[in-house]
C-alpha cells in the first residue's frame, strides 16, 4: 500500500511539473500574442482604453488551445476515456475561470507603470508597456496553480481510473 501511494505521490509531482513546462509554452505563447496585438494592433478610440483586456482575452485563447494539446498529449496521456470535445469544453471552461481572475489584475498595469515610470524614470510608452506585462505576469502565476489543481479534479479525473486499474492488475 505504501509503494502504491509513494508512486501515486511520485506521479502527481512529475504531472505538476509537465504542466509546469507546459504552462510555461503556454505562457511564451499567451505573452508573444499579446506583444504583437499591443506592438501591431492600433484600435480605434472607443475600445483603446479596454484593448489591454481585449488583448489578453485573444492571447489566453491562443494559449488555451496550445496548452489543451500539450496537455492532453504529454502532461497526463493516459487521460483518454472522455471524449476529447468534452475534455476541451471542461478544459477552456477551468482556464475562461482563470481569465476572469487574470482580468482585474490586468486592470494594476496602470499602477506598475507608475511605479515604474516613477522609480525608474521610464518614458510613458515603457513604463505603460512594461506595467502591462507586470500585470500579465502576476496574473499568469496565480492562473497556473488554479488551474493545475481545477483541471486535475475536474478534467483529469478519469485518470485516477485508470491507475487504480493498473495497480489492481498489479496486485
Amino acid at each position: 500500500m505504501t509503494a502504491v501511494v509513494s508512486r501515486i505521490n511520485r506521479k502527481e509531482v512529475t504531472r505538476f511539473c509537465k504542466f509546469a513546462v507546459v504552462g510555461v509554452i503556454g505562457a511564451v505563447v499567451d505573452f508573444v500574442v499579446l506583444a504583437l496585438l499591443k506592438r501591431f494592433v492600433h484600435p480605434p478610440a472607443p475600445i483603446d482604453n479596454w484593448w489591454s483586456s481585449i488583448a489578453v482575452g485573444i492571447s489566453l485563447s491562443t494559449a488555451i488551445v496550445s496548452n489543451f494539446v500539450w496537455n492532453r498529449y504529454w502532461t497526463y496521456p493516459d487521460s483518454r476515456s472522455k471524449p476529447i470535445v468534452k475534455q476541451f469544453a471542461l478544459f477552456y471552461v477551468i482556464n475562461i475561470l482563470a481569465y476572469i481572475i487574470r482580468g482585474p489584475i490586468m486592470l494594476l498595469e496602470t499602477v506598475f507603470a507608475g511605479w515604474l515610470g516613477q522609480w525608474l524614470a521610464l518614458g510613458q510608452e515603457t513604463a505603460e508597456t512594461s506595467g502591462t506585462y507586470m500585470a500579465w505576469a502576476l496574473g499568469v502565476g496565480l492562473a497556473m496553480f488554479w488551474n493545475f489543481f481545477i483541471n486535475r479534479v475536474v478534467t483529469y479525473s478519469d485518470v485516477d481510473q485508470a491507475e487504480q486499474e493498473v495497480d489492481a492488475d498489479r496486485d
